[in-house]
């Protein structure tokens, strides 16, 4: 590995993960949290210097992320990068992420089209329908699932995850739905389980699938949601999930009790995506 990609200590291994989220390892040192570091050469203290200055409301960098993720050979950072880049980036650059849909590495594709998803935008949604046409067989059932995710959630029968439709008429059906959606919500509205997004729609979501028989089925999407909802508010979840993903509970309730009952959520306009509580252009 190039020492300009060595990871310091700052931040963990399982950092952007399900079990640490976008929680430090230890302080971030004075100088990553200079201007300066945005153009450092370590490639891991450029993307915590940009993700600083973003939770901050300053997001004139997040762009350069995507720069990190095109340069790295590391993909734990590649992942990092896309990952704060989709809840970050502006709703007019935010679909570049389509790009690495093609990306030569099988684990950065599939980060990518997960990001598509925790974007909540539905033009990048779009754009995934298509890639669909050219994944793999395995590939094309995550495509799936992360549209299903934005434009239905965890409904009973899903119409978009497993579909059996050619890639044609599932990509008409895709954009049908979204046609549907942007009718009844607007053109720019943020949207997630085919509805506005909602930071008090996520925890209702996150709790009411810790409530069901087997949670541990539903760890994956526990954790994007609550990506989704760290990204929006800050909140961290770091503990709330373990290293296979699984939901612990306990600790999972006790932070969304915390947060509920601090009233934050109740300044988040519906449908509007924000970064650490600031507002996304």
């Amino acid at each position: 590995m190039s020492t300009d990609e060595i990871r310091p200590q700052f931040i963990g291994p399982d950092w952007a993960r399900c079990t640490d989220g976008l929680s430090w390892a230890n302080t971030l040192p004075a100088e990553v949290q200079h201007p300066s570091s945005v153009r450092s050469n370590n490639l891991w203290e450029r993307v915590a210097c940009i993700l600083f200055f973003a939770q901050r409301g300053d997001f004139q960098h997040v762009h350069a992320l995507l720069d990190v993720a095109r340069e790295s050979d590391d993909w734990h950072l590649r992942d990092c990068a896309l990952m704060i880049f989709s809840l970050a980036a502006s709703s007019s650059e935010v679909g570049r992420i389509s790009k690495f849909f093609v990306h030569p590495d099988y684990d950065t594709r599939l980060e990518a089209y997960r990001c598509a998803a925790l974007s909540c935008d539905l033009d990048l949604i779009a754009a995934l329908a298509r890639h669909r046409r050219s994944a793999s067989r395995s590939e094309s059932e995550r495509v799936m699932d992360h549209c299903s995710s934005v434009l239905e959630g965890n409904v009973e029968a899903p119409e978009f995850a497993e579909s059996t439709l050619d890639d044609n008429a599932y990509v008409a059906k895709v954009d049908d739905k979204i046609a549907d959606i942007r009718k009844t919500y607007g053109t720019r509205t943020a949207i997630y389980a085919g509805v506005p997004l909602d930071a008090k729609g996520l925890l209702n979501e996150i709790v009411a699938l810790c409530d069901e028989e087997e949670p541990e089925l539903n760890g994956g999407v526990i954790a994007n949601s609550f990506a989704i909802l760290e990204g929006l508010t800050g909140v961290p979840y770091a503990g709330c999930l373990d290293e296979d993903c699984t939901p612990i509970v306990p600790k999972i309730l006790r932070t969304l009790t915390n947060l509920r009952l601090s009233g934050e959520l109740d300044r988040f306009e519906v449908g509007k995506r924000y970064f650490w509580g600031h507002a996304i252009s």
